[in-house]
């Protein structure tokens, strides 16, 4: 896997809308305070733009995208928002630009698409967090970890309450995921596939529970799934009943037989803790979850 190099005092981060749309009122609070924390900033070219439920044209956040990671004084790229636009992307991405200027690259929900494809199709530790519209949600709770994170490289342990508990166990591999109907939309594309171990994190809003339980379904007897160890639920939002939502996760783990976590700290709630996609992870419910390794590299 290739890891980007850690986020150093002064560095320039970009800023892209690949998925949907935005207003300089939602990102500017996270702008300034980048920019207060000591970062330069540059926005995207077209981050403004909109088209429909669209950051502008497929060839406009495309070149957004390509012109950050080609830019020699960008050293992180954070994403505005989610939504919806990600996938339309992932058959004009250039993925060999991406492995030749590894980069930090931060999203969430829709931005799942981009997290897995980079990893898959040119090896890049992505990382899984608060994309700028969000970076105030929870009084801005979420963003000392995130910076923590970015800065020194080393992913925090993560300690288990028991509620979490639905199966126990222990599992090691990579981690890998996000948003579930956007992870699953991957299914079956070049996009995504089967690894000789991986640690699924999975979350979702606005989703009724018979969808969460058909993606789920489709999820395990899809051909990527014979990789998967063990798999982290965190937060669904507005996906109905919870303790419908948790019932059908109790019942995947009757079925599949390995480790499952209900609960994380990720997604669209309040608390949205950074995971990085592609690092080795090590879960023992009797302990806790650690990483192996660093995720990013430092400056020789």
């Amino acid at each position: 896997m290739i890891k980007p190099e850690v986020l150093n005092p002064g560095a320039c981060i970009g800023i892209i809308a690949p998925s949907g749309p935005v207003t300089p009122q939602e990102i500017d609070p996270a702008i300034t305070y980048l920019k207060k924390s000591g970062f330069n900033v540059k926005t995207g070219a077209s981050i403004y733009k909109k088209k429909g439920y669209l950051a502008g044209e497929d060839m406009e956040r495309l070149n957004d995208l390509h012109s950050m990671f080609m830019d020699e004084e960008v050293s992180a790229i954070f994403c505005a928002r989610g939504g919806y636009g990600a996938l339309r992307l992932l058959r004009l991405i250039d993925f060999e630009l991406i492995s030749r200027r590894p980069k930090i690259f931060l999203g969430y929900s829709d931005i799942t698409a981009l997290l897995n494809a980079f990893l898959i199709k040119a090896g890049l530790v992505t990382f899984h967090g608060p994309v700028l519209k969000d970076f105030f949600k929870s009084e801005g709770s979420n963003i000392p970890p995130l910076m923590d994170l970015l800065r020194d490289g080393k992913p925090p342990a993560i300690d288990l309450d028991p509620d979490m508990i639905i199966s126990e166990g222990k599992a090691r591999g990579i981690l890998m995921g996000g948003n579930l109907s956007t992870f699953n939309t991957l299914i079956g594309t070049p996009y995504i596939r089967p690894l000789k171990d991986v640690i699924l994190f999975l979350e979702d809003k606005g989703e009724a529970p018979y969808r969460v339980d058909r993606m789920l379904h489709q999820l395990i007897i899809s051909d990527f799934f014979r990789c998967v160890r063990a798999i982290l639920f965190g937060e669904f939002i507005d996906c109905g009943d919870v303790d419908e939502i948790n019932s059908i996760i109790s019942n995947i783990a009757e079925i599949i037989k390995i480790p499952v976590l209900k609960g994380l700290p990720f997604g669209h709630g309040a608390r949205n803790i950074p995971f990085p996609v592609g690092v080795k992870v090590e879960l023992d419910t009797s302990k806790g979850i650690y990483f192996k390794e660093p995720c990013l590299n430092f400056h020789s």
